[in-house]
């Protein structure tokens, strides 16, 4: 049927659009002669105001529905996979003189409702709804018989959205883990040109200092270096193509200030089932880039309960400076400094200034 073969492909593209599933709900309130069409992928709750793709109806009575009126929402505990029509439910005059009908369905224009609720064993539920006008016939037997047809479809297209948001919310943290990092870091795609850097990465290439991107491929200042670091992205490639252990090559690339960018190459693991565009192949970790990035004073005084001044102090260390220079850099005295040091110890639970550095390091990213 050429109706529901639209459906379902707008149904699959769903997880992918921007606004997701909005192509499917606007295609299915055209072939239901629906008002509005519904699918929550989150149920409201009283605590939560749920998650409602929503096609026609009006914003006002979606958000009424979301922060009151779900609570008095007669069409909820369907049978999972059954679709239901709210006329199965509750009679007619029993609706009309229902709290929900009245304060709800009536001012939204809602009268006539079909739908359907799944649930996977996660706990993953959906609930879909397509509803009508008080002056509009009741949903038939053909618009029932389309909603079922598309049940199993709807519950795979919605685990699908699931595991795309999970990836891409794990993408995300991890994404902005590495950009935490003071190290530039460069990933770059199967072809050897620039995929996504982190701020440190992005400021360096910006200014050119060693190392620029020219349309996506890498170069260094001088053009033997420039050949030492392709070859070494090609061992890497060809490495990982091999599915051979991730072999890290080092290297240096001189700048023209006479000092140099230490850089370490390793392949990215390809994944059993990647096709392999758009994602890392070759992962660039430079160093003598930039100075240290500023630690985090506030997140220090909470883990460790410090004092504003001993943060501070600490933060110093933690970015590589002396006692003294830090004790210069925060205009207080070294023996102020060294008072705020014995109160760290304490606070920390170690006993030398190294030891310390290093848990400051561990326990928190730089900026």
């Amino acid at each position: 049927m050429p109706e529901v073969d639209a459906l379902l492909e707008a149904l699959y593209e769903g997880p992918l659009e921007e606004v997701p599933f909005r192509t499917f709900l606007v295609a299915l309130r055209r072939a239901l002669g629906a008002e509005a069409t519904v699918l929550m992928l989150r149920p409201p709750t009283r605590n939560d105001t749920g998650l409602l793709l929503v096609e026609g109806g009006t914003r006002r009575w979606e958000s009424a529905y979301q922060e009151r009126f779900f609570a008095q929402d007669p069409f909820v505990n369907l049978p999972f996979d059954e679709v239901t029509a709210l006329g199965d439910l509750i009679s007619e005059d029993a609706l009309l003189t229902s709290d929900f009908y009245r304060d709800y369905m009536e001012p939204s224009g809602t009268f006539h409702v079909l739908g359907v609720n799944s649930r996977e064993d996660d706990g993953l539920e959906a609930r879909l709804r397509a509803s009508r006008t008080r002056g509009k016939p009741r949903f038939g037997t053909a618009e029932r018989r389309l909603c079922q047809e598309l049940v199993p479809h709807v519950r795979r297209a919605v685990r699908l959205h699931a595991r795309i948001t999970r990836v891409e919310s794990e993408r995300d943290l991890f994404a902005g883990a590495v950009d935490q990092l003071a190290m530039a870091t460069i990933l770059l795609d199967e072809a050897g040109r620039v995929l996504r850097t982190n701020r440190s990465a992005a400021e360096l290439l910006r200014r050119g200092h060693g190392l620029r991107a020219v349309g996506g491929e890498l170069r260094a200042e001088q053009p033997e270096s420039t050949r030492e670091l392709r070859g070494a992205i090609e061992r890497a490639l060809a490495h990982r193509s091999a599915g051979a252990p991730g072999v890290v090559e080092g290297l240096r690339l001189p700048t023209a200030d006479g000092e140099a960018l230490r850089v370490l190459v390793r392949p990215v693991a390809l994944g059993r089932w990647s096709e392999g565009r758009a994602v890392a192949a070759v992962a660039l970790f430079i160093g003598g880039t930039e100075e240290p990035a500023p630690a985090p004073v506030e997140v220090f005084q909470q883990l460790f309960e410090l004092t504003r001044a001993e943060a501070a102090l600490a933060a110093r260390l933690a970015g590589g400076q002396s006692l003294d220079e830090a004790a210069s850099a925060l205009g207080v005295a070294r023996n102020t400094a060294r008072a705020h040091l014995r109160a760290i110890f304490s606070k920390t639970g170690v006993g030398r200034q190294s030891e310390l550095v290093r848990l400051l390091l561990r326990s928190a990213p730089l900026a």
